[in-house]
Parts: C-alpha cells; structure tokens; sequence
C-alpha cells in the first residue's frame, strides 16, 4: 500500500502539477537537472516510469492535465544526460500509445506543437541513441490517425522540423521499419501517396549536382529500404515523371530526375533503374552504397514468392553487368565477384 501510495503521489506530480511552480520549475529541472546532476532526475523517471500504469489511469480519469503532463516529460528530452532522455522519451512513448486510444487529438496536437521539436532536438543531440532505437519509436503512435495524417507528417511536418534534406533522409532511415512494423502489426496497407512521395524525394536528391555525395547516398539508402520493405506495394505502384518534392529544404530544379523513368514504369523499377545508374558514379562512396543496396536486396528477396522474384532476377542481372563494367576498378572487381559468389552459394537456384 505504502508502495503504491508513493507511485500514486509521483504519478500524480506529473499527471496534475500545482499550479505555475511545478510546470516551469518541473520542465527546468528534467532539462538542466539539479544544479547539472541528473541522478535524481533518472531515479525519478525510472520510477514514474514502472509505475506508469498509474500515469495513464491519470490521464484517463484527468484528461485536463493530461496535455500539461505530456508538456513536462518532453522537457526531459532536451537533457543533456543521455539516461534523463532515455528514460523519458521510454515514458512519452508508452503514454503516447495508450492515447491514440483515449485522446489522439490531444496527442496529435502535442507532438505537432512541441512533441516533435523536443524529439528532433534529442535526435541531434544524441546521436548514441537513436543509434539503438532508443528515440524513434515515439514517433509511430503520434503520426499514425490514417493515411492522410502519415502523408502530412512527411510532406510538411517533418520537412519543417528538420529543414535540410541530409538530416530529412536520415530521420526517415530510421522511422520507415518503425512505421512498416506498425502497419504489420495492425494489417493495415502502406499509403500509397508516402512511399511515392518518398521514392521521389530520394529520386530528386539523386539529381545531379543537387547535393553532395554522402546525401546522395542516403538517398540510395532510402530509396532501397522503401523497396525491400514495400516490394510488392512498389512492384505494383505507377512512377510518373517525378516531380520536385523537398521544396522546403531549397533543393532547386524542375523536371524528370535523372535516376526516374518514363511514366508508366512501376516504382520499383525506378528504384532500381536509379540503383543501377549510382553505379556509374564517379564518387566511389556512391558506387559502394547502390552495389550494397543492390547485393542486400537480392540476399533479402532471393528464394520468396511473388514480387521479390521478378526484383531478384532483375537485381542479380543488375549486379552482373555492374561487374562488366568496373572491372577495371580492382577495388570493385573483388567487391562484386565476392558478394556474387556469395549470393550464388546462399541462393544456387535464384539467380
């Protein structure tokens, strides 16, 4: 009893805070600590944290203060100490879970108004841990209200927050399996209108001279994480001359990328049309990104049914005639007659 008395009382600090003191003194101290020391601060949301059922049974029954308490937690992501955001983006995640229930307007309005900023500052900040996934999963449940509202998040929301399209690219690296499991987990189809936005923001990036060399290959990275989660989405989904989709980020120019196909080819087949000529590059870190992608979807589709197949047998043709045509580069040569010969002896019959 005594036990839970306590979690009930620390729920509710952050569930119904007094008046003025606790909301600005509250959010200072999650983000600067105790005079700069964060032990405290840790325990505390560790211990809000495995009493957090109490948290939303608060929200739930006080949904006035529900708003306020998530205002508070977020400023624990603007901490310099990376336990104090660990343990509060872990909370913020699981609250923001449960009210895609009970309130996801509320929620929406949120994230949009300072939830997304705080992540994003916290994503910058601590590179360390949206390297282990630590971050992102908070983004799913904030976005995720239908179709539309996913298409919104990365046409305009996003592109607001971050404001470049290195870290743009990036940022969606990391959140498009976390999305792709979502839509898995509730059998729900990809929104056709995103995975098209996102193949041509990637396509635009590719154009040449439009970005450095490293951007280009996050774009690579982008364009063939899209098709190895989405194969058959992609396979079936028309690419039209693409169109300049990263206004936000200044990326200038009008017209067909160079990686884009004629209208009427399947996204796709874009895709690996802009693998294939990345190969062609005279960047090498550009090269190595589309052969890797290119070997990693291969390894990825080889011996599955259905859209996979057709990729398979197109990327491993791909693959042969990029070994052609740099053989004269010895450093490529031995890349691409390795992972060949590797592919070959994991998958003898999908070549």
């Amino acid at each position: 009893d005594q036990q839970g008395g306590r979690a009930a009382g620390a729920a509710g600090v952050v569930a119904a805070p007094s008046p003025g003191i606790t909301l600005d003194h509250g959010g200072k101290l999650l983000s600067t600590g105790l005079r700069g020391d964060f032990e405290l601060i840790v325990r505390w949301l560790k211990f809000i944290y495995a009493h957090r059922r109490q948290l939303l049974q608060l929200c739930e029954t006080q949904r006035e203060a529900t708003l306020p308490a998530l205002g508070l937690l977020s400023h624990s992501l603007a901490a310099p100490c990376a336990d104090a955001v660990l343990w509060g983006a872990r909370l913020l995640t699981h609250v923001a879970t449960r009210l895609t229930v009970v309130q996801p307007q509320m929620l929406a309005d949120w994230f949009d108004a300072q939830g997304l900023a705080a992540l994003v500052g916290a994503w910058r900040t601590h590179p360390d841990l949206h390297a282990i996934g630590s971050l992102l999963p908070l983004v799913p449940p904030c976005i995720d209200f239908g179709p539309e509202s996913r298409l919104l998040f990365f046409t305009s929301t996003l592109p607001s927050a971050l404001g470049d399209t290195t870290a743009y690219l990036s940022f969606t690296l990391e959140v498009m399996p976390l999305l792709h499991a979502a839509d898995v987990e509730r059998e729900e189809p990809a929104c056709d209108k995103t995975l098209l936005y996102l193949v041509q923001l990637g396509l635009a990036a590719l154009r040449e001279g439009s970005e450095v060399a490293s951007t280009r290959s996050l774009a690579l990275e982008l364009l063939a994480q899209l098709w190895s989660l989405y194969p058959e989405d992609l396979e079936a989904l028309p690419m039209a001359a693409p169109r300049q989709p990263f206004e936000a980020a200044g990326t200038e120019g009008e017209g067909e990328a160079e990686a884009g196909g004629a209208s009427g080819s399947t996204s796709a087949a874009v895709i690996l049309r802009a693998l294939r000529d990345a190969t062609r590059r005279a960047e090498m870190d550009v090269q190595v990104t589309a052969l890797t992608a290119m070997v990693q979807l291969f390894d990825g589709f080889a011996d599955k049914e259905g859209a996979e197949v057709v990729a398979s047998s197109a990327l491993f043709r791909a693959l042969g005639f990029a070994l052609l045509e740099n053989y004269h580069d010895v450093a490529l040569r031995v890349f691409l007659q390795r992972s060949l010969s590797q592919l070959l002896a994991r998958h003898p019959s999908a070549a």
